[in-house]
């Protein structure tokens, strides 16, 4: 079996199908780094939270 070099797959991809597809990849990856960085933030406590008072101040 042969290793797929760039220079072969340039010549049997269109090279735009190779660059959505890198961008495709990227914002993969960006969507999961910003779910790590959503779920590793502590969650709120009670006391974190701000009850709405019946009379004004």
């Amino acid at each position: 079996m042969t290793a797929i070099t760039a220079s072969a797959y340039s010549r049997t991809a269109p090279r735009g199908a190779v660059i959505a597809a890198e961008v495709f990849v990227r914002l993969l990856e960006g969507a999961r780094e910003a779910w790590v960085r959503i779920a590793r933030r502590p969650a709120p406590t009670a006391g974190d939270r701000v009850m709405p008072s019946a009379f004004p101040a």
